[in-house]
């Protein structure tokens, strides 16, 4: 291995060891995220199941500037 291969090892070693560590440290769920307060677990519970239902929106803005939720009533 030439010694310029050896430089694009040690570029990607530090971004794919990130990525193990991220996944190990994420969870699926909003329940089981023990970096968020009990609060903020139950708030994202419910803005899911709310999605899930339909009864909420989620509009991404496509400038970058967040999302927005859009009240959709049950017919």
């Amino acid at each position: 291995m030439a010694g310029w291969q050896g430089l694009y090892l040690i570029e990607a070693a530090p971004s794919f060891l990130l990525g193990f560590l991220v996944l190990a440290y994420l969870t699926v769920q909003p329940e089981d995220a023990h970096w968020l307060d009990a609060q903020e677990r139950t708030l994202l519970a419910i803005t899911g199941f709310m999605v899930a239902a339909g009864l909420l929106t989620l509009v991404l803005s496509s400038s970058g500037a967040g999302a927005r939720i859009k009240h959709s009533p049950a017919e």
